[in-house]
This record gives C-alpha cells, sequence and structure tokens, in this order.
C-alpha cells in the first residue's frame, strides 16, 4: 500500500503552534497505473519479455560493472527461420501464437543470470554475463538451438521452427552495447546465408575476412 501524507500545522490564537494535523490519502492505484507503464514502455506486450530498449539499457548496464573487472559478456541475436511462411500460410494470430511458445521455451532454456528479450519481429536477444570464456556463450547458443526441436502445437499443427543464430563475445567489456549487438547481427546474418538452423560467431567471421 501507497500512502501520501499531508501535514499543516495548526497556531493558536497568539500564533503560538498548537498542534499538528495529518492527512493520510491511499495512491496505491495511482502508483500502480505508473509502474505498469514504466513496464509496458520496456516490455514487448505480446511475449511480456523486455524489449529492444531494455535490453541495451541492461546490457550497457552490464557492461559497466564488468568494466571494473570480472568475467566477460556476451550476446546472442537469433532469428526464426521460415516464420514469414508461418504468416503467410496460417495467419498473424498462429504466428503470434507461435511467438509466444517460442518465448516461453526460451525462457527454459536460459540460465537464471541471462536476460531474454524480443528485439523485433521473430528476433530475439539474449545477453549472457558471467562468461568464463566464448564456450560458454556458443554452449548457450547451441541450448537455445536445441530447445526449438520439438514441434509446436499450433493452429491444430505440428510445426517445426528452426533458427539461425550469430553470437558475439566480450571478454573484457570493452566493446559499446550497440557495436556488440551489431556484432551478433553480423554474424546471424551469416548463419542464414549459410544454409540457416546454425550458430556462427563474430570473431570467427572477423578472422575469415582477413584471411579471404
Amino acid at each position: 500500500m501507497w500512502c501520501r501524507t499531508v501535514m499543516a500545522l495548526v497556531r493558536d490564537g497568539a500564533g503560538r503552534p498548537a498542534h499538528v494535523t495529518a492527512m493520510l490519502e491511499d495512491i496505491s492505484a495511482r502508483k500502480q497505473a505508473e509502474a505498469e507503464l514504466v513496464h509496458q514502455t520496456l516490455h514487448d506486450p505480446l511475449t511480456e519479455l523486455p524489449n529492444r530498449q531494455r535490453f541495451l539499457d541492461r546490457l550497457e548496464e552490464t557492461r559497466a560493472l564488468r568494466l571494473a573487472g570480472g568475467s566477460g559478456l556476451g550476446v546472442v541475436f537469433m532469428d526464426l527461420d521460415g516464420f514469414k511462411e508461418v504468416n503467410d500460410s496460417l495467419g498473424h494470430h498462429a504466428g503470434d501464437e507461435l511467438l509466444i511458445a517460442v518465448a516461453r521455451r526460451l525462457r527454459a532454456a536460459v540460465r537464471p543470470t541471462d536476460i531474454l528479450a524480443r528485439f523485433a519481429g521473430d528476433e530475439f536477444l539474449v545477453l549472457a554475463d558471467d562468461l568464463r570464456s566464448l564456450d560458454d556463450l556458443t554452449q548457450l547458443a547451441e541450448r537455445l538451438m536445441a530447445c526449438l526441436d520439438r514441434p509446436f502445437p499450433i493452429a491444430a499443427r505440428r510445426l517445426r521452427v528452426t533458427a539461425s543464430i550469430g553470437v558475439a563475445h566480450s571478454a573484457d567489456a570493452q566493446d559499446p552495447a550497440e557495436d556488440m549487438l551489431r556484432k551478433a547481427d553480423a554474424a546471424m546474418y551469416l548463419a542464414k546465408q549459410r544454409g540457416r538452423n546454425r550458430v556462427e560467431v563474430f570473431g570467427q567471421l572477423q578472422s575469415e575476412h582477413a584471411a579471404a
């Protein structure tokens, strides 16, 4: 319960303080409305996951903490393969159901300390903190892919969906938040180009370009 207190000093006939009156007002409804507004601003209305802005805020906060010393962090950028075909063939309602079901599975696959967000459309992000090495990040990405293996019961059908995943790792948290997001996005597009349903690492992408 939230209360607002209004107090007033009452003086006697000689102008001396006599007593204080207080009025309590229940402002719980207003506080709840304010909290809901903040939640709506920072969360995706369909999946209830944090949205892009909230993800970037958390990424920058985590990066600032890691700059002071500690383990690395990483970004996983996931794009569902063939989602447009689901929307086109079964309709947007079925597409929304699929996104909600995918979000539920991803929540179960990430670690308690990871931040799962919906970037836009059929794209999801994961902020992975407290990483000992790049292997920790790629193992997380593989686990996310594996959680999609089972079919999704949507619109009286059993839909199968895969994902193209790009990851970007920062061992010392020096990369700005937007740069890490851009790198993971670039690696995800490479995964699309190489046949989908796979994981690509941005650092490996750089090495291949340098060798070309």
